[in-house]
């Protein structure tokens, strides 16, 4: 799922992103926030039964808009892409291999690279990369969390007590299995 406003030229990236995957039993719902940009014209453009469109009928919070698409999605696994944000290459291949191999678990975490664009700071017009931005889990390897630990986080992350940055379109070059 892919919420966005008047973000055109990144909702592009976002998309191309889940478009090259090579995994491609997919669905990817565009929830358009009220948007100047004619967003519903680029999604037509794309030719791909895939790719859902939907508009919002006024501007939502963010959070709604996100809760909104959330509401439309359809899938045994759900993935939160951001406008501004992409999927690294293989992924969806990656997550369903984690499905299969650890028999549907109800939630994949999984790490991210942190990037920003060239000329998003403007102090450092050049291209920014991070990885290893998960401190809470220093294991390399894919792991499988004991549900003690599990509940854990989750009741941190529901009380805005996060251990570990919780955003859930993490690439999956670290991850985690509950």
């Amino acid at each position: 799922m892919l919420p966005t406003h008047n973000r055109l030229d990144l909702l592009r990236y976002a998309v191309e992103s889940v478009l090259k995957q090579s995994y491609s039993d997919w669905e990817l719902l565009i929830s358009d926030n009220f948007s100047e940009e004619n967003i519903s014209e680029y999604v037509i453009s794309l030719h791909d039964s895939r790719v859902k469109y939907s508009r919002t009928n006024a501007f939502l919070s963010v959070t709604d808009n996100w809760n909104r698409c959330l509401e439309q999605a359809v899938g045994d696994y759900i993935i939160m892409l951001g406008d501004d944000d992409a999927l690294m290459p293989d992924y969806l291949s990656t997550v369903s291999t984690l499905v299969e191999e650890y028999e549907q678990p109800d939630l994949i975490f999984t790490d991210a690279y942190i990037f920003t664009y060239p000329q998003a700071i403007l102090e450092r017009p050049e291209s920014r990369l991070r990885s290893n931005c998960h401190q809470f889990f220093k294991r390399q390897d894919i792991f499988l969390l004991d549900r003690t630990a599990a509940l854990f986080l989750v009741r941190q992350w529901m009380a805005f007590e996060m251990p570990a940055i919780f955003n859930m379109q993490f690439s999956s070059h670290k991850t985690v299995v509950y």
